[in-house]
This record gives C-alpha cells, sequence and structure tokens, in this order.
C-alpha cells in the first residue's frame, strides 16, 4: 500500500518540509486516500493543519490547502469542517491563508479527479452550504479591509466559487456588499478578471426564478457601465475590456427567453449590452457577443408558434437590432485599405470573417434574409458610389467579383466571405 504522511513527530518543523513533499502529499491523497488505516485519517487532518499554519509561501500553501480540502471530500467522519477551520484559521493574520482554504473547499468537491461517489460528493456540498453562513460573514468582514492586489484576487474568486455552491446565503445577494465589491473592482486592472468570475457566478445565483430583483440589479448596474466600457475601449484596453464584455454578455444571455418570452422596456435594453460589445475594435472581444444571438435564434427557433414568439417577431424589435448587428458586424470584416495581397488564413480577421458567415447564416433568419440582402446592397451602392474608395479596394478583391456579389440568393452569409471590401 502507499505510505500516506501520518502526523508529524514533535520534532518537525513544519517549515522544513520540502515542497516536493507537499505535492506528493496532494497527490498520495487524492489517488490513494482509501488506503489509509481509517484510524489515521484524524493524524493526516491534524498534521496538514499544523504545516498550513506554520507556511507562509504562496505555493506550497497552495499545495497543502488543496490536500486538505481532498481531505475533506473524502472523510466522512469530518462533518464540520468549515466550522473547524474557521477556528484553526480565524485569526485575523491568518486571513489570507483562510480564503485560500475557502477557496479550494468548493472547487475540490467538483474535482473528478478524486475518487468518490456523485452522492457523497452532493453530502460535502451539502455540508459546505449548512456552514456558509460564517463564510459570508468573512467575505463582508474582509470586504472593508485593506488588501493587497493579490489577495483582492483571491478574495473574489473564493466568493465565486461559494455563490456557485448556491445555499441560503445567496437569497439576498441583491443586498449584499459583495456585489458592490465586484463591480468595484470589475475597474481595477489587477483585478478585473477575478471580479468578473464574481459578477458571473452572480448571473447564474439569478437563474433562480425568485431572484427576479438580482437580475434586474445585475442588468441596471451593467447598462451604467456603458459609457466606461467605451472609454476603455479608446484607450485600448483589452483586459478590462474583455472582463466588461464578458460581464455583459452574461447577463444578457441569461434574461434571452424573457427577451422573447416576457418583454419588456427594461429587458430590451439588454440589447444595447451586447451591441456595445460589438462596437468594441478588438475582435475577440467582439465574438464573445455571439453567443447572445444564438441564444436569441434559439428561442424564437423552438417555439415558433407561440403566441409570445410571434408578437416578439411582429413588433419588427428581431429585425431592427439584428441589421444593427449587421452594421457593425460589416464595418469589423472590412480589410484595411492598406492590404495588397489575399488574406492569411491563419489570420485573425480571416477566421473572424468565418465565424460572422456562420453566425449570420444561422441567425440571419429573425430578422428575414430578403431584408438583409437588400440592406447589404443598399451599403454597397454607397461603397460603389465612392469611386476613390473603390479604386482603392475593388484589386484587393478582384477575384471574388461585383457580379458573384450580386448571384447571392438566400445564402445570405455568403456575402460576408465573399466581399472583403465591405
Amino acid at each position: 500500500s502507499t505510505d500516506l504522511p501520518q502526523a508529524p513527530h514533535h520534532n518537525t518543523s513544519p517549515t522544513t518540509v520540502p515542497q516536493e513533499a507537499h505535492a506528493s502529499t496532494i497527490a498520495q491523497i487524492k489517488l490513494h486516500f482509501h488506503e489509509l488505516p481509517a484510524d489515521s485519517a484524524e493524524g493526516l487532518r491534524a498534521s496538514l493543519v499544523q504545516h498550513i499554519l506554520a507556511v507562509s509561501a504562496r505555493a506550497p500553501l497552495t499545495q497543502l490547502v488543496l490536500a486538505l480540502a481532498d481531505l475533506v471530500v473524502y472523510m466522512e467522519a469530518w462533518t464540520t469542517p468549515v466550522n473547524d477551520l474557521l477556528v484553526h484559521l480565524g485569526k485575523p493574520e491568518l486571513a489570507h491563508t483562510l480564503t485560500e482554504m475557502l477557496r479550494r473547499l468548493p472547487e475540490e468537491v467538483a474535482n473528478a479527479e478524486l475518487r468518490v461517489s456523485d452522492e457523497r460528493r452532493s453530502r460535502v456540498r451539502d455540508l459546505l452550504v449548512a456552514q456558509s453562513e460564517a463564510v459570508y460573514a468573512f467575505f463582508t468582514a474582509q470586504c472593508s479591509r485593506q488588501q493587497t492586489d493579490e489577495n483582492m484576487n483571491d478574495l473574489l474568486m473564493c466568493i465565486s466559487s461559494w455563490l456557485v455552491l448556491g445555499g441560503p446565503c445567496t437569497h439576498n445577494l441583491a443586498d449584499s456588499p459583495l456585489l458592490g465589491l465586484a463591480f468595484e473592482r470589475l475597474d481595477c486592472a489587477e483585478q478585473c478578471d477575478a471580479a468578473a468570475e464574481v459578477l458571473l457566478s452572480a448571473v447564474q445565483v439569478a437563474q433562480d426564478p425568485a431572484q427576479a430583483r438580482l437580475r434586474a440589479l445585475l442588468a441596471a448596474r451593467c447598462l451604467t457601465l456603458l459609457p466606461r466600457f467605451a472609454e476603455l475601449a479608446k484607450a485600448d484596453d483589452l483586459d478590462r475590456g474583455r472582463a466588461y464584455a464578458l460581464v455583459f454578455c452574461e447577463v444578457a444571455e441569461a434574461d434571452v427567453e424573457s427577451i422573447v418570452l416576457r418583454t419588456t422596456q427594461d429587458r430590451l435594453q439588454l440589447f444595447n449590452l451586447v451591441l456595445n460589445v460589438c462596437d468594441h475594435p478588438e475582435l475577440d472581444v467582439v465574438r464573445i457577443a455571439f453567443r447572445f444571438w444564438y441564444e436569441l435564434a434559439q428561442v424564437t427557433w423552438d417555439q415558433p408558434e407561440a403566441n409570445a414568439v410571434k408578437e416578439f417577431v411582429a413588433s419588427g424589435v428581431p429585425e431592427h437590432m439584428y441589421l444593427q448587428l449587421v452594421k457593425k458586424l460589416l464595418r469589423h470584416i472590412q480589410i484595411p485599405a492598406d492590404t495588397a495581397t489575399i488574406l492569411n488564413e491563419k489570420s485573425d480577421l480571416y477566421d473572424f470573417r468565418h465565424r460572422v458567415t456562420d453566425l449570420v447564416r444561422e441567425t440571419g433568419y429573425m430578422a428575414g434574409s430578403v431584408v438583409i440582402l437588400r440592406h447589404l446592397i443598399d451599403m454597397l451602392q454607397v461603397l460603389l458610389a465612392d469611386r476613390e474608395h473603390c479604386i482603392r479596394q475593388w484589386p484587393v478583391c478582384a477575384s471574388e467579383s461585383l457580379s458573384h456579389l450580386l448571384s447571392l440568393s438566400l445564402a445570405i452569409s455568403r456575402y460576408l466571405s465573399l466581399s472583403p471590401s465591405l
């Protein structure tokens, strides 16, 4: 059998344990816990806690807390893990260690590498949720304390992990300072990604039908951030721009069915979030918005005879919004004026143009093929009227002639790949 580490002898110093031993401990617990004698589990737990209390360096600390989190999942006799850890690690000077420990608990419950049944995972998840009130109290206390960028990132990622667990403590999330913290830190370059993770987890919480106020709050807060999003785009701040875009589109996608089936003016405002993302100059950011349009098309396709869908289509909203999308995408797929050769198949623009083609082919029916074709031809006529533009652009696409463009029928999306001048 595999020799798992036991409780240290009295002369063992946790600070002298090599990092390789920590990594080995994790691997052995993860893969061979069931070979450990039943009466040794508590000694192993005590050993890990002692080492965690003594270690401050990030890498070994992370390895040790992962090992202890795995032990929580495996050790059925340990029924109060959260409360026990709060006792052991609850001192103010250990706040970062406790944050790291709490972050890993929900993550390891979901870790597919652990050799436990789904039933056991469910029981451990229930244990964590049942003891989560003190965890959220810890989060709230940490919100008002001065944090380094690294520690704040860890706190935000920890909050995100616990939000995914759900439970009663998320019921009042709309009133929680945690939400305000996440929106505040979304604008911090060093913390935007972690803040976005909190907000994406909050969107998951908002899927609960009882969380209508949270959904409305998330949408309203995102709409107020549109001017800042535009500023970041002008400043070429890609990291924060991407974080904003992820949150905007996730909030819109979460309510996409309601946009169609329970249309209100507030819900129609969600189109502004997605269309503003489509205005971003970076193609990687624009791609984030594509899934919203696929989801919207799916809802209208699945229930074409539903009265709500018929009313939504008859309102002209899908056509109006979709034509705005097409206009923005056409601007993005233009070949730069100084391009002298055909696009490289490995270029971002080449890939983006194909993704646009797929998007319009699969979702363009929301506006209607004839409507889109008329719109495209109108734009083409404007371009042809600009003689200087034509002289500059047509040599680039000589093999993709005007006659080919006009031969399009209902396959409107082919236009997007056959006419790089647009």
